[in-house]
């Protein structure tokens, strides 16, 4: 290079040339131009216009995968050489530079290989000669290979669409927002789905907005950084386009990007949130203003220690205390308790019966006054502590039992909890004498209705009703609390209420009299099922992952020794056509556990662009067979173009769910299976019937049938698992809850419209893809077996495993080495690490798994192949980090073709590369 030798000795002083001085002939600049391009990578071609051919250099054939030695070919035959999308482009950008309309000529185009596959290439060229009129006579020009770059430029772009997916479908508004060069807000440049739906303009709209709308209309500035710096947080009212007011939180974090100051903000709308702290607030204060306001005294006390926390005017009046004589004392220092023990009982009345009410106390106040009051208490619980509420009415004044009892009715009214009394009046058995307005509220009861006509065989469901008779007949004096029933009561128009019934034998007037304390439980209920449910579904799915794992390792054994048995005898034709028929079961077995996987949502199918309609088409002759001949099925193509993201066999895994169970809904026959194919738009006033779905375009599957139909109640639980009308061991009630578990992890959804006697309507939604153009699915041929002469180290802890699959690869051609301990074998590979050319190991194993095995084989030999198997499923294939190195997963049970394209893929990468371009 020059300037690179000769750094120490100067050039000799005097009148002869220096080097640099030398002439450059014309050959030695040809001489460095091929070898510029040669170290550049590059071909070169020579199109001579009045000869009508082109030159192409040896280098540039090389590229192609030709000997290595330049070829001379018409321009005809050159362009058969090019991708028939990339060429007319290709002509088109030569042409206007042949015309003189560019300086040059330059595109990016595919090349084919000698082995069939295609190069990126970067084409450059220019018109070295033209005649007299200007017309071209030679063009010259190169070839770079930039096919590596292509291929990142479509990874960055994948890696860019699954950050948009990102950025669109979280749950917060994102706002991206220029910085202007004074620290002022400017335009928008980015905004997602959700800043749209919240604010009630569309992205076009808020990308146009002027920064002074932004911060005048919009009202977003609160929380703007002004520098570049972490993220901050803060609260600010901002308004919708319709003019709603909408409370957000607001977290922004200004950053350089390309140079420019930017300020990215995500803002969650909080406005259901702030309208319930300021109810919450306010009923705070209504609280403390009704706790004021009492004409009772009250007072709260800590449960523990019987401190006094708070108390109203009432109280001080009462007791003649001031609050500073009264707060932080104990009830019983304060003289309003006898004793400590008295107010442990009342204590552990509460805590068995959760209140007290209307205790009777009598103590002295401040000035010597006796005062006789009735103390009610409830235990209040916050976050940190336990307190009691107790309200104390003054009775000192009062004369006589029946203002007494007025108080306690006064009370009664006021709770929310309902209280009736049963007793038997003028004949009739459990009367109903009173009832508190909670309860008549409870059970539908007007003023007008006259509560002795009512009696308990009206309010009560039948089997509840003996259980509160038997506590009725039971021997009654003193005031005794029977156990706690959970029970349905009757409303007057027949509805029945959940509840929770707390009864107590007494006396009144002399006679028996029951007393019931009622609280409605109809929504505590609903939520446990809700969660009872959630868990039923966790532990199913759990359930049918270890199944799988223990099946697919017995189907391992099984395919491995059928297929060993079938290579070996494939001149008796009856034995290996039987031995085929336990192949192909095995295989359907392993569909089996696809499914069952697929309910446990622990794998998710392979997923590709497909029309609904040719698979429909496909699918009816398969489902024409078992159905019975005398029920007509019809098909109805409304849209054509029913392009979805979806795994195939999970989409027929519905189609054949859902039209076994209309076909048998119609049994014995005659009926009408109707199958629709649509589509539907999704607007904002539709999502409150799919509350599962976003607004959009979707596919419409319709399944209807004329059958028999559903009751309300069988309707309800359609979709739950094991939930079957069937008689028992005709169903196992998984069919509809695994069409459900299948459509919502395609972002679907599902529904059923049915009566009884009106047969059925199933309806599935499911996103619509992109309106591109199909790709052609081709048919899959039998490939030949990839034999091999490596050594392989197999370790599974299943001997019978282990023998299958080393009989597949010693008939494969390949040294086996097997083991059934993970450290007996990692002992071998220590003794002689060069030994083996591949491992393949089992992942779950006692003592020692697959992944730690293969990390510790890798420490000792790092270029080792590693195959980990797993009959988990694709769950732990996507959820386990894998070594650096060359591993990879095959998952149980596998075939001996996959076995073999397995290991070719691991041993041998660029063989199979080539082979997929073929």
């Amino acid at each position: 290079m020059p300037g690179s030798s000769n750094h120490n000795n100067p050039a000799p002083k005097g009148p002869g040339k220096s080097p640099r001085q030398q002439e450059i002939t014309p050959e030695s600049k040809m001489e460095r131009a091929y070898l510029a391009l040669k170290a550049a990578n590059q071909g070169v071609w020579d199109w001579d216009l009045a000869k009508n051919q082109v030159y192409l250099s040896a280098r540039y054939m090389t590229m192609l995968g030709y000997q290595d030695r330049p070829s001379v070919m018409s321009p005809a035959e050159w362009g058969q050489m090019m991708h028939p999308t990339d060429a007319p482009n290709a002509w088109r950008a030569a042409l206007n530079h042949m015309e003189g309309l560019t300086p040059s000529y330059e595109t990016e185009i595919r090349h084919r290989t000698k082995n069939g596959g295609w190069l990126w290439m970067l084409d450059r060229g220019r018109v070295v000669t033209r005649d007299f009129h200007g017309r071209p006579l030679r063009m010259v020009g190169t070839m770079a290979d930039i096919t590596l770059r292509k291929m990142t430029e479509k990874s960055l772009e994948k890696s860019e669409e699954r950050w948009r997916q990102l950025f669109d479908k979280t749950n917060d508004a994102i706002f991206v927002q220029a910085i202007k060069s004074d620290g002022n807000p400017g335009r928008f440049t980015e905004v997602n789905e959700v800043a749209c739906r919240m604010l009630g303009y569309n992205k076009e709209e808020l990308l146009a907005m002027p920064a002074e709308k932004i911060i005048n209309q919009i009202g977003m500035v609160t929380t703007w950084p002004g520098e570049e710096g972490p993220f901050r947080q803060g609260q600010v009212e901002i308004t919708a386009k319709n003019g709603g007011k909408l409370r957000v939180e607001i977290k922004s974090h200004a950053f350089s990007l390309q140079g420019n100051l930017t300020c990215l903000s995500i803002a969650r709308d909080i406005t259901w949130r702030h309208k319930a702290e300021t109810a919450l607030r306010e009923s705070q204060e209504r609280f403390l203003a009704a706790f004021k306001a009492q004409p009772d005294a009250l007072v709260i006390t800590s449960l523990k220690s019987g401190r006094l926390i708070e108390a109203n005017d009432h109280f001080y009046r009462l007791t003649r205390l001031k609050p500073a004589q009264a707060l932080g004392r104990t009830t019983v220092e304060l003289g309003i308790w006898p004793s400590n023990e008295k107010r442990q009982d009342l204590i552990k009345n509460i805590s068995h019966e959760g209140r007290s009410d209307n205790l009777y106390i009598s103590f002295k106040n401040q000035v010597g006054s006796t005062k006789h009051v009735l103390i009610s208490t409830r235990a209040l619980s916050t976050e940190d502590n336990r307190y009691l509420l107790s309200i104390l009415r003054d009775i000192t004044e009062e004369v006589g039992l029946t203002e007494f009892q007025k108080v306690i009715l006064d009370a009664a009214d006021a709770m929310e909890v309902g209280i009736g009394v049963l007793q038997k009046r003028r004949g009739r058995e459990n009367s109903l004498v009173y009832a508190n307005k909670a309860l008549a509220k409870m059970l539908g009861l007007e003023e007008s209705d006259l509560l002795e006509q009512v009696s308990l065989k009206d309010f009560t469901d039948p089997e509840d009703r003996k259980k509160l008779e038997g506590f009725f007949r039971a021997k009654s004096g003193s005031l005794k609390t029977l156990p706690i029933l959970h029970c349905r009561l009757l409303r007057k128009d027949n509805k029945p209420v959940l509840s929770r019934v707390v009864s107590a034998q007494t006396e009144l007037e002399g006679r028996p009299a029951l007393v019931l304390f009622c609280q409605d439980i109809s929504e505590e209920q609903r939520l446990a099922k809700s969660l009872e449910h959630a868990q039923r579904m966790e532990s199913i799915g759990t359930l049918a992952s270890g199944i799988a794992h223990d099946f697919n390792n017995l189907l391992t054994i099984i395919m491995g020794f059928t297929q060993v048995a079938i290579n070996e005898l494939k001149q008796n034709h009856n034995p290996q056509e039987d031995l085929e028929e336990v192949l192909a079961a095995c295989e359907r077995a392993r569909d089996l556990i696809k499914q069952m996987l697929t309910f446990g949502r622990v794998r998710e199918g392979d997923r590709r662009l497909m029309n609904l309609e040719t698979l429909l088409k496909s699918f009816l002759k398969f489902i024409r067979s078992p159905v019975p001949v005398n029920i007509e099925i019809k098909l109805k193509i409304v849209e054509k173009q029913a392009l979805v993201v979806a795994d195939p066999t999970q989409i027929q895994q519905i189609l054949l769910n859902l039209c076994t169970n209309a076909a048998q809904s119609m049994e014995p026959g005659p009926g009408v299976l109707e199958i629709t194919l649509g589509k539907r738009e999704l607007a904002s006033k539709d999502l409150h019937t799919f509350p599962n779905l976003a607004k959009g375009s979707y596919v419409e599957l319709k399944v209807k049938d004329n059958g028999q139909g559903m009751k309300p109640e069988v309707l309800e639980r359609v979709f739950e698992p094991f939930f079957t009308t069937k008689p028992r061991g005709q169903g196992t009630g998984l069919g509809l809850s695994v069409v459900h578990g299948i459509v919502t992890s395609h972002g679907g959804s599902i529904t059923v419209k049915s009566k009884p006697g009106k047969g059925a309507e199933f309806t599935v939604f499911l996103p619509s893809a992109s309106a591109d153009p199909l790709r052609e699915e081709t048919t899959s041929q039998a490939l030949p077996l990839a034999m091999g002469k490596e050594h392989i180290l197999l370790v599974d802890n299943e001997p019978q495993v282990a023998a299958a699959i080393s009989g597949n690869l010693e008939e494969l051609g390949y040294q086996v080495t097997v083991f059934n301990h993970a450290l007996k074998a990692l002992k071998s590979f220590g003794n002689n690490p060069e030994k083996f050319a591949l491992a393949i190991l089992d992942f779950t194993m006692p003592i020692m798994g697959g992944l730690e095995l293969a990390e510790q084989m890798l420490s000792l030999k790092k270029d080792l192949p590693v195959i980990l198997c797993t009959g988990y499923g694709r769950d732990v294939m996507q959820d386990t980090p894998l070594p650096k190195g060359k591993v990879n997963w095959l998952n149980k049970p596998f075939s001996q073709l996959e076995l073999a394209t397995a290991i070719k893929n691991i041993l041998h990468p660029r063989e199979s590369l080539e082979k997929e371009r073929k």
